[in-house]
């Protein structure tokens, strides 16, 4: 992870680089969040829990944990609840996105499934 984050750096390409790297609380795995040259957001992810072994401890996260989605403590940027790449309908036509789609405090279960 940090290879690739080293090579957009050396390549004078960190403006790519949106957030990270980084280590996800509740999978424990390593990201990169990059954008491509076309503005989508793209995910590198890498080594979560190995749960082959059934004396692995099980540990609950809680939905109010900050820590569950970057166990490092890096805030989730803005845009990551502002943004999203247009959805196009069955013609093709860009579906509008409504500001209360994007309010988080208006969701009542998270991105983990939890409420």
């Amino acid at each position: 992870m940090l290879c690739r984050a080293d090579l957009f750096g050396s390549l004078r390409k960190e403006h790519h680089i949106e957030r990270g790297p980084g280590r996800h609380g509740v999978s424990n795995a390593f990201y990169l969040y990059l954008r491509d040259p076309d503005g989508h957001r793209v995910e590198i992810y890498t080594s979560d829990y190995y749960t082959g072994d059934p004396d692995h401890e099980t540990y609950r996260w809680n939905v109010h944990d900050d820590r569950r989605r970057d166990f490092w403590g890096n805030a989730v940027l803005e845009s990551w609840y502002k943004e999203a790449t247009p959805v196009l309908d069955l013609h093709g036509r860009p579906q509008p996105v409504t500001d209360a789609l994007l309010d988080e405090s208006a969701v009542t279960v998270g991105a983990d499934g939890l409420g």
